[in-house]
């Protein structure tokens, strides 16, 4: 009776295997998104496998020259070729959207799950704080966060952090708030499970879905308010490539050399779009509804 319960649980876990699978399968617009992330997270991470060129070597003789076999994406006013500059820049577009997203995500979650658990007064006092900073334009935030701080990377992404801070912190809260008045979640309170027992057992694994899709979604946007931020120079400092900074760069040369902008915004509309489409085949993959 032993064996034959315990091949039973081996082809039920192999099926759902197979159930997943296929799931995953089917979301091809998320596979789409996966492997324009795993694109630019291997540029970023291997730069020097794509680009035999010095992103910061000028080269009088070669300014302003169209596309070409020798140089694929053209070079800029001072003859360094844009492709190379592409692919480095990579590593700090992606370098501050990562620390973006982490650090806002972090307190966000904590002061969601925090307000929206314990209610009352802690809630009020977070809450207030969260409006406080979510009455403020998003990106005029980031700037007067900035303007205090002076320009810099970190301080990009100490400014993106903040700003976002209090969108993650509504998504938690709100995720807490559906699960906390279940069943499973009462009784374990009955039980005389402390509170940290219950948030961390109970409460976080029933949030994890919302906030998963939340988290990959909003790389696309901490994408879009670095390169904004870069575009106005109050990210990293010329040489150093940076998709918006590049773009900055070519705003007096645009017109006569349209390929100085048209790659570096390519890039970035096409980094945006992975993780746009990631965020939705994941959505769509946690979505109780669709593992029907």
């Amino acid at each position: 009776m032993a064996s034959e319960g315990n091949t039973t649980d081996d082809t039920r876990r192999k099926n759902n295997k197979k159930i997943l699978l296929r799931r995953i399968l089917r979301q091809k617009s998320g596979l789409l998104g996966a492997l324009l992330i795993l694109l630019f997270l291997t540029t970023a991470a291997f730069p020097g496998l794509f680009s035999n060129y010095d992103p910061l070597e000028m080269n009088k003789k070669h300014r302003l020259e169209a596309p070409s076999a020798q140089f694929w994406f053209g070079t800029d006013e001072f003859g360094r070729d844009i492709f190379s500059r592409v692919i480095f820049g990579s590593r700090i577009s992606l370098f501050i959207s990562f620390f973006t997203v982490v650090l806002a995500n972090i307190g966000g979650i904590i002061m969601g799950v925090l307000g929206g658990y314990f209610g009352g007064m802690r809630d009020n006092v977070i809450m207030r704080m969260m409006d406080v900073l979510f009455s403020f334009p998003f990106i005029l935030l980031a700037i007067l966060i900035i303007a205090i701080t002076g320009p810099g990377v970190f301080n990009v992404i100490i400014s993106l952090a903040v700003a976002y801070l209090p969108y993650s912190a509504r998504i938690a809260r709100g995720a807490v708030l559906a699960v906390k008045e279940s069943q499973y979640v009462e009784a374990a309170k009955a039980s005389g499970a402390s509170d940290l027992r219950v948030i961390g057992k109970y409460i976080m694994p029933n949030i994890t879905a919302p906030i998963v899709v939340y988290v990959t979604m909003s790389f696309a946007f901490a994408l879009l308010s670095e390169a904004g931020l870069q575009f106005l120079g109050l990210g990293a400092r010329p040489p150093i490539p940076s998709w918006g900074l590049m773009l900055n760069e070519t705003r007096g040369i645009i017109e006569f050399a349209p390929w100085t902008g048209i790659f570096p915004g390519l890039a970035i509309a096409l980094a945006v779009i992975g993780f746009n489409l990631f965020g939705d085949g994941l959505r769509d993959l946690l979505d109780p509804k669709m593992k029907q």
